[in-house]
């Protein structure tokens, strides 16, 4: 089978699949480049690792059009698609080989943490204070591990260890709930 056509029958398997229009159009544009690099007409029997790995290092690939070079998240993506296209290229029968197995998606750097400034924070424990009760307690110590740990607490592990303490000790979680002293 020609690349072209083999491109045209992923597309159609991504659609059929459900795929969102969105990754669709994604897979399209990043497949048209490999077509244009490596030629409508070539045989997927003939594409080889190293093909797809000179592929990966065209200017169309690593640079945007003004010349300046794509963020690893945009070249991820094309890696992906690569990747997900000579798997499907496998599974469907298509091809003997997954030319793309050697294929590595780096890792970014990732987006930096945004820090509360000092007067955030002064005014996230002042609101916190203004309430009483045991659940304002509760909120004050959590905000005060995270603050002075720099170890915030998703919402899904505090709720999970709540539930764990539950089942633990009912009757003790009973009382809790109540404001009644458990000795810890």
């Amino acid at each position: 089978m020609i690349l072209d056509q083999a491109v045209q029958q992923f597309l159609i398997h991504q659609q059929a699949s459900g795929c969102s229009p969105h990754t669709i159009g994604a897979h399209q544009r990043d497949l048209r480049l490999l077509l244009g690099h490596l030629g409508g007409d070539c045989d997927l029997a003939a594409v080889t690792a190293h093909d797809l790995d000179a592929f990966l290092l065209t200017a169309p690939v690593i640079l945007q059009t003004d010349g300046t070079p794509k963020s690893v998240t945009s070249i991820n993506r094309i890696r992906s698609t690569i990747k997900a296209f000579f798997g499907w290229l496998l599974a469907s029968g298509v091809t003997s080989r997954n030319s793309s197995a050697a294929i590595r998606i780096r890792r970014g750097a990732g987006k930096p943490p945004t820090y509360l400034t000092d007067d955030e924070v002064r005014n996230l424990l002042k609101t916190i204070r203004t309430h009483k009760g045991w659940q304002a307690q509760r909120d004050l110590t959590m905000v005060l591990v995270m603050l002075n740990t720099g170890r915030p607490m998703k919402l899904v592990d505090y709720v999970q260890r709540l539930q764990n303490a539950k089942s633990l000790n009912p009757d003790c979680w009973q009382a809790y709930e109540h404001n009644s002293s458990c000795g810890y």
